[in-house]
């Protein structure tokens, strides 16, 4: 049996981080949730990068975003893909010259249908299934 794939969810608010973690694990993932950026940076830094096969992050904003990127940065071709899960209209802006901008393979926004949030974390770790 193969191992499910592992997520690290990032994400301040609760219901979205309670929403997209269930339904994430619904679909055959396990899923890492973390209220913000410093908790994160902690569980990467503890499981190691080859553990984490994809972390979704919200806002810029994020409390502890910077304790983040830097363990993120840190594992250099070893750091997982990242998607951003956000409300802002235009997130690409958000992110644009930061240090995860060189990790991040998709865009989401956010909503209450995790529909689109699913399509985008199967391209990005299991684009064979798309």
């Amino acid at each position: 049996m193969e191992a499910k794939k592992l997520i690290l969810y990032v994400s301040q608010e609760g219901f979205h981080r309670l929403n997209y973690t269930n339904e994430l694990e619904e679909v055959g993932y396990a899923v890492l949730a973390a209220s913000n950026g410093n908790v994160a940076a902690t569980a990467l830094s503890r499981i190691g990068p080859r553990a984490i096969d994809l972390i979704i992050a919200g806002s810029r904003n994020l409390a502890g975003i910077g304790a983040l990127e830097t363990v993120v940065d840190s594992m250099g071709d070893k750091a997982p893909p990242v998607i951003i899960n956000t409300s802002y209209s235009d997130p690409r802006l958000m992110y644009h010259g930061t240090i995860l901008e060189k990790y991040i393979r998709e865009y989401v926004t956010k909503s209450s249908d995790p529909t689109e949030l699913i399509q985008a974390v199967k391209r990005v770790i299991d684009p064979a299934q798309e």
